[in-house]
């Protein structure tokens, strides 16, 4: 018998008390109980509407690759909010912000290339994705989305 509970609230955390205590465990019988962290990453919705969509439109508007529109809105957007969320990452971002010459430009380029929006938590892909949008819009481009599109950058897919 496996059981899942998310614990969002003290109704949940009561019916689970309540299993366990119905529960006869003994040394021939054990039950094991495992507490992890729920991970609230991107949904697959939100990294559909940025490569499938967004990036895309503009790819075949500007004439860049979508690793080009990528690299340069991490630059942009996704190091400033893992510097702002993240102090593991901060700390490093500061570290090489400190040094000088060729050692903080190859740093630099690593950082970037080894951020990810897969990283990212849902609330943290949305501004990201928000920032890129409005960021385009800055520059002349509007991005068109269909309703369904509209729905995923709404956060309902």
């Amino acid at each position: 018998m496996k059981q899942e509970y998310r614990l969002i609230n003290h109704k949940v955390i009561k019916a689970l008390a309540t299993d366990i205590l119905s529960l006869e465990p003994n040394e021939d019988n054990p039950i094991i109980a495992t507490l992890q962290e729920f991970k609230n990453g991107r949904s697959v919705g939100q990294n559909a509407l940025l490569f499938g969509v967004i990036y895309t439109q503009y790819m075949k508007h500007s004439g860049y690759t979508i690793e080009q529109i990528h690299k340069r809105y991490k630059r942009k957007f996704a190091v400033p909010i893992f510097v702002r969320d993240d102090p593991g990452y901060a700390s490093m971002f500061m570290a090489v912000k400190s040094l000088e010459g060729e050692n903080k430009v190859i740093l630099s380029r690593e950082i970037i290339r080894l951020t990810s929006t897969r990283n990212f938590k849902v609330k943290q892909m949305s501004e990201y994705i928000d920032n890129v949008v409005k960021d385009l819009a800055e520059n002349g481009f509007a991005v068109v989305l269909t309703s369904d599109e509209q729905s995923l950058f709404m956060g309902r897919i």
